[in-house]
């Protein structure tokens, strides 16, 4: 059976960012190094200026190599639309009929931005504090107009800037043959570096440095912040090098710090899935092509190949998502050594405020698919199958997704830069109850539903009749509240009681009362409160192995796999101690 388009709208935080008039407004002229631009008004009196490029084009030649600083041009440029999404097999972020999903879309063009300030920062010479957000995706779908920044840039009084970058194959692909033929100059290093995604990241933050005071926006003061896998990438940017002192916070959304050594993301140590080896050989079986060409002429027709082929040549297409080794360990881009170790000693990230929090039911989203739990008809969800194993699930897969991501993470930072972290659980679990479906038990607080209240913004949002006029009330009362938290962090490098001083005060990770994380839940399941309902690997570990829900050995240890599988938390003398072997997963 087809999976259902709420999982996909879930997973990929979809949404429907407005439409924008043509029209430009003399008043959003701005004077970038690059040229002039031409912005138009929008919500919540701001200016919007879209589709700014901040990198050369990355075709042709400048396929898998490191971004070139933006072009120049004559004239004024209008900036009122997007650029085009990076490219990507096309899934509900880009395409809404489900039955064109999988199938290239985009262009390798695409490294453009978008701004959204204040009315009044063009005037009043009063620098506002930006924040650049980072979409999700698992790094291979998404574009950064998925939600627009109106709301958050004009009532929380921000700069908001959202960025493409390049995804999935052409982000994240180190080959020896890409070595073979660099040029002898200065960009060698970085294009052998194999992490083309996250150097867009970083040019984009050098852009953003040499222009954003034309904006009103403080070039001191610039917050990176990121959902998922831009989350993920957040927590990436402390470790990488290029990025040091292009950013002074760090908002990481259930952004998890797992990374591949070079010798994985090339198939030389293991057989991860996406591998270039395993690629590039598909692409020369396909193509019939001549395997006794040097490195150098081997990287060349790479760099011919149509973008859609190689796309074509990655295994197991979900929603035109696929696994491939991502942020690589090269060396250079980021260090050799696991992120979670290089974060213990100061002198070896970029030491900046952190925020980071998960959500309580993460892999809700994720379990929608699993029809042995979720029983749905005609594409619509109907009903969970098997309540106590859906939420057995969830809570184990969602518990090892924070206790990554937000206890051994804020743990670690608090250790080495002190009390500069501060820690979240979003709980808000009160979607509608339709016709189709009990939406507060089918996806509880799951993935991606915090980005709404970190927008203000749910007319955007398609995820279907979850929000509505029920549950208005408490959803834009808990939206205000971390809106105004979030914008307190950009302001002040602390999130403290608010934008206006009038929240309950969050207090760091490493405080002495002993509660180091704050709840995010509407008033009626007890609101914001701070907490000290902490969960460890080591815990989740122990209770797994001692859970009586389990009725066979096979699914204890498929629950092992499925959290703890190419991770630094895997051991394999645990695993055959718990009387696991593949072949007891296999037949569950």
């Amino acid at each position: 059976m087809k999976k259902i388009l709420a999982i996909l709208v879930v997973i990929c935080g979809l949404s429907a960012a407005q439409s924008h008039a043509e029209d430009t407004d003399p008043a959003a002229r701005v004077q970038t190094v690059e040229g002039t631009l031409l912005g138009m008004a929008d919500k919540h009196a701001t200016y919007a200026w879209l589709g700014i490029p901040y990198a050369q084009p990355p075709v042709g030649e400048l396929r898998w190599r490191a971004p070139r600083p933006a072009p120049t041009w004559q004239g004024e440029r209008a900036a009122t639309a997007f650029g085009s999404h990076c490219m990507q097999l096309a899934n509900g972020q880009t395409e809404r009929m489900p039955w064109r999903w999988n199938k290239p879309t985009g262009s390798e063009d695409c490294l453009y931005l978008n701004i959204w300030a204040p009315r009044s920062a063009l005037t009043d010479q009063r620098p506002r504090p930006v924040m650049l957000w980072l979409h999700g995706g698992g790094n291979t779908i998404g574009h950064a107009g998925s939600y627009p920044a109106d709301t958050l840039a004009g009532t929380q009084d921000l700069v908001v800037v959202t960025i493409n970058y390049r995804l999935g194959a052409f982000g994240w692909f180190s080959h020896p043959a890409l070595r073979a033929d660099l040029d002898d100059d200065r960009w060698a290093v970085l294009d052998a570096s194999g992490n083309y995604g996250t150097l867009d990241m970083v040019e984009a933050l050098r852009w953003v440095k040499r222009n954003i005071a034309a904006f009103g926006g403080d070039p001191t003061r610039d917050t990176v912040i990121g959902e998922s896998a831009g989350g993920r990438k957040v927590a990436s940017l402390l470790v990488t090098r290029p990025a040091a002192g292009l950013f002074h916070g760090a908002i990481i959304q259930s952004g998890l710090t797992e990374s591949v050594s070079r010798a994985e993301a090339e198939g030389v140590e293991s057989d991860y899935p996406g591998n270039s080896a395993s690629v590039v050989q598909a692409l020369l079986a396909s193509h019939a092509h001549n395997v006794s060409n040097t490195p150098e002429q081997l990287a060349n027709w790479l760099r011919s190949l149509p973008a859609g082929d190689i796309l074509k040549a990655y295994p197991g297409w979900t929603f035109g998502m696929y696994s491939l080794p991502q942020l690589i360990r090269d060396g250079v881009v980021f260090p050799e050594e696991d992120f979670i170790q290089v974060l213990r000693d100061p002198a070896g990230y970029n030491v900046v405020p952190v925020i980071t929090g998960t959500n309580r039911d993460e892999m809700k989203t994720f379990l929608l698919g699993d029809e042995r739990l979720v029983q749905s008809r005609f594409w619509l969800f109907r009903s969970v199958k098997d309540p106590m194993r859906f939420a057995r699930e969830s809570y184990y897969r969602s518990g090892k997704w924070t206790a990554s991501a937000v206890t051994e993470l804020a743990q670690t930072l608090s250790a080495s830069q002190g009390d500069a972290v501060w820690a979240y659980r979003f709980d808000w679990d009160e979607g509608r109850k339709t016709m189709f479906a009990d939406l507060s038990e089918l996806l509880g607080a799951a993935h991606g539903l915090d980005i709404p209240f970190v927008f203000g913004d749910f007319e955007s949002s398609v995820i279907p009749g979850v929000f509505g006029d029920d549950n208005a009330e408490g959803t834009r009362w808990l939206s205000h509240r971390m809106m105004s938290y979030w914008a307190a962090f950009a302001r002040d490098g602390r999130p403290g009681q608010g934008l206006q001083g009038d929240l309950p005060v969050w207090r760091p990770w490493n405080n002495p009362q002993d509660k180091p994380f704050i709840v995010f839940d509407t008033q009626a399941d007890g609101g914001v409160r701070m907490s000290d309902d902490t969960v460890t690997i080591a815990g989740l570990k122990a209770q797994l192995k001692a859970d009586p829900r389990y009725s066979s050995n096979a699914e204890r240890c498929e629950t092992y796999q499925a959290m703890f599988e190419r991770t630094r938390y895997w051991r394999d003398q645990e695993f055959k101690a718990m009387g696991c072997s593949a072949k007891a997963l296999a037949d569950n």
